[in-house]
């Protein structure tokens, strides 16, 4: 239990596949005395960070079950992958993110979800848009980003990165 998590580790990660990443690590800081960056900011082991912190579930009855991720298991609705409320809280969720898909052979399906499904931030999102669908609902989904001439609220609503309106009124995506 170097890193304290894991299967039978008490610990503050909920990484079911921590002990690479720690292996790299510490081969990174004391065999090659190269000073690690930490998790998925690292160049080197950072892949290994996002293996350890992104874990694969399968949804059922109770208490959902942890899984090996797999592409074998892509098609089924009740697989799902999660990441770490401790890379979130890091400020490591893009990051990680970034290192997801099963075309980059890192074992992960990908991390971000299609227009529709629910999000927290953009990292979420294939079309990086996570927005509430209407002022009173607090349910942020993916949505697809905005075709100049539509009205937005901010840059990361358009297309074109340019949501223009005078002091924040009757503001539209316009071309860059």
């Amino acid at each position: 239990c170097m890193g304290g998590c894991g299967g039978g580790c008490i610990g503050v990660g909920a990484g079911n596949d921590c002990m690479k990443h720690d292996v790299c690590s510490y081969f990174k800081s004391y065999a090659l005395e190269i000073k690690a960056k930490g998790q998925c900011l690292d160049i080197d082991c950072g892949d290994e960070a996002a293996q350890a912190n992104i874990n694969c579930y399968k949804k059922q009855a109770g208490k959902d079950e942890a899984v090996t991720c797999s592409e074998d298991n892509e098609g089924n609705p009740n697989f799902y992958s999660s990441i770490s409320p401790l890379v979130r809280a890091g400020s490591q969720k893009r990051e990680c993110t970034l290192r997801t898909k099963w075309e980059r052979n890192q074992g992960m399906p990908w991390a971000r979800g299609p227009d529709g499904s629910s999000c927290t931030s953009p990292d979420d999102c294939v079309s990086r848009r996570c927005d509430n669908p209407s002022y009173f609902n607090f349910n942020a989904i993916c949505q697809a980003r905005l075709a100049n001439g539509k009205g937005c609220n901010e840059h990361g609503d358009c297309i074109s990165q340019n949501c223009i309106g005078f002091l924040g009124f009757g503001r539209t995506c316009k071309p860059k």
